[in-house]
């Protein structure tokens, strides 16, 4: 469940240079546990891209009418709605625009988004867009969350303790369409914040920082080793492609994912063209490779790379241990979510034990996670809808 707000494109996802241009620049930036993280937790959830209807939040809507709007929408709607907000630096509040999305998903363009906040934006009186999206029961029941009898229940009474937290696909800030809002706001001073409204609450997510990392001891030991051993990695593989010619490195594209081989198969066409120069080209199929070791476990490929090289393998060994157990968190995270979490809303409020536990499977997929109940939403928008300054400057 979850938006998916995409760059809009007219080639194929992995004809979109971005895409792979962009991976390494992300790890740099980022950090590499939230990467590998994203990798996780994009395979562990996908939905299917349907056309929008009509939205229900309109532009200039209060942010009361908004929140308001959008708590009736978790009890009556079929499909999620996206819908946002802009908080100015002079402290006023409003809606820009929302869209009605599918049953467990709001495809949408991160252009179409932008638009909505293009004022607010070239007057550089932006300083947080908030980026909603709902939780609906309906949409619960369609996914099988929740029991059709006990759906109708909840939607009859108006009010329920049952809630659906953020997704694996809502907090994977890897997304290309959420790095490019995130990016232009950023860029005229502001910062965005990303919620979640279910039948019982508000939830507010973003990326963990170091700081947060500190705070659990043991997994900061982990982080710290998965810094330390990323830099040399990546040296040593860097150093073993370069020595390979392109027929060389041609004799690896069987041994890719198909995605690669379809990348590859792009960039030749390129390169034909004259978009490209022959190292240009040579290049791009090491990074194909690189990227591949990097994030998928292919025991052919690893012993072609690695051939004759025991300190090779050995850096890949260590780094597959940091992806099993960055996978194995991502498959934790869902199964909180699903099996715990969930099913103890339906019968009542959750205990204070197990949102502790909701946080730190959250926070080992590098993200912070917090809730706010309706009546603190409505009551101060400010609560919800901005960071604290230390956090903002962590």
């Amino acid at each position: 469940m979850g938006i998916e707000a995409t760059a809009k494109s007219e080639r194929p996802a992995y004809q979109n240079e971005t895409d792979h241009e962009k991976r390494e620049s992300l790890i740099r930036r980022r950090g590499f546990l939230p990467f590998l993280t994203a990798i996780a937790l994009s395979a562990a959830a996908s939905y299917q891209e349907n056309p929008a209807e009509a939205a229900e939040v309109t532009p200039g809507m209060t942010w009361q009418q908004g929140v308001t709007a959008l708590k009736d929408d978790v009890y009556t709607s079929p499909t999620e709605q996206a819908a946002y907000a802009v908080v100015l630096k002079d402290g006023k509040v409003y809606w820009t625009g929302s869209k009605q999305g599918k049953e467990v998903s709001v495809p949408g363009s991160s252009t179409d988004i932008l638009e909505t906040i293009v004022d607010e934006m070239s007057q550089g009186s932006l300083q947080v867009l908030c980026y909603a999206h709902t939780h609906p029961i309906l949409s619960a029941e369609y996914a099988h969350l929740v029991a059709p009898e006990q759906s109708a229940n909840f939607r009859e009474a108006g009010a329920t303790s049952y809630s659906i937290p953020p997704s694996a696909t809502d907090v994977n800030e890897f997304q290309l369409g959420k790095l490019r809002i995130g990016g232009d706001v950023e860029k005229r001073g502001g910062y965005v914040i990303d919620i979640v409204f279910d039948p019982s609450r508000i939830w507010r997510h973003r990326m963990a920082t170091d700081a947060d990392f500190q705070k659990s001891p043991d997994y900061w030991r982990e982080v710290l080793d998965a810094r330390e051993l990323l830099p040399k990695w990546k040296q040593h593989v860097n150093t073993r492609l370069a020595a390979y010619s392109e027929a060389e490195l041609d004799t690896l594209r069987p041994l890719l994912p198909q995605s690669e081989q379809d990348l590859i198969k792009y960039r030749e066409g390129r390169h034909k063209g004259g978009y490209s120069t022959a190292e240009e080209l040579i290049q791009d199929k090491r990074d194909a490779v690189f990227f591949t070791l990097l994030s998928k476990n292919i025991p052919e490929l690893v012993n072609e790379v690695f051939k004759n090289d025991e300190a090779g393998r050995e850096l890949q060994g260590k780094l597959l241990k940091i992806t099993q157990r960055q996978e194995r968190d991502a498959t934790a995270l869902i199964d909180i979510i699903h099996k715990e979490w969930v099913p103890a809303s339906i019968t009542g409020e959750p205990s204070a034990e197990l949102y502790a536990k909701l946080q730190e499977a959250y926070l080992r997929n590098g993200t912070v996670l917090e809730s706010f109940t309706y009546d603190e939403a409505l009551k101060d928008p400010m609560k919800v809808c901005m960071w604290p300054e230390s956090r903002i400057r962590e």
